[in-house]
């Protein structure tokens, strides 16, 4: 899945299955790297709004260089990492 995320907390994705996702980032906390996130699928299927939250994470001697987020549509849910 590639994701992207504007400043302004607009989320779009899609994956290798010809799914498109869009919704919103918000931070929880001011200073602090916990979000919420909200996407709603389109093109793969019945539509379904995934709701969780990301951290935002130093892997590998980086700094806040991946995202990993939880997600649950209330039928199915799991856990990604965006580096």
């Amino acid at each position: 899945m590639f994701l992207t995320v504007t400043n302004t907390g607009v989320a779009t994705a899609h994956d290798t299955m010809g799914c498109s996702y869009n919704g919103t980032v918000t931070q929880v906390m001011p200073n602090k790297n916990l979000f919420n996130i909200s996407l709603a699928s389109t093109g793969c299927g019945a539509p379904s709004t995934f709701t969780g939250l990301g951290a935002l994470l130093d892997v590998a001697g980086g700094i806040n260089n991946a995202f990993t987020v939880a997600l649950d549509d209330g039928t199915s849910g799991g856990a990604l990492q965006f580096q």
